[in-house]
């Protein structure tokens, strides 16, 4: 089986990207293309409305330890955990700070 687009894990690389653009340690013409394509991706496909004007996290890992290949791609798939919670806040503040978009 193939692994699953994990949302946490994207959001938390790409608020590491993103600090190490804002503290100019890597160069923006290589990285701001990989920032901007995680942006939209987990806007477009990390979060499910609930409704009622909320939206929570999917795709999210629901915990790992060491194991083998078979458990990795196997684990269980959660939707509005506390750590996916975190890691899209993370990244979504420094993105749209980096961006201009927030103050």
């Amino acid at each position: 089986p193939q692994n699953f687009d994990e949302s946490s894990s994207t959001a938390m690389f790409s608020y590491a990207i993103t600090i190490g653009l804002k503290l100019k340690l890597i160069p923006a013409s290589e990285y701001d293309p990989i920032i901007d394509r995680a942006y939209n991706a987990l806007k477009t496909t990390g979060v499910k409305s609930m409704g009622d004007g909320y939206l929570i996290p999917v795709k999210v890992s629901g915990g790992t330890c060491v194991g083998s290949k078979d458990y990795y791609l196997t684990r269980k798939i959660t939707e509005g955990t506390g750590f996916g919670y975190g890691s899209f806040i993370l990244f979504g503040l420094a993105y749209e700070q980096y961006k201009g978009i927030r103050k």
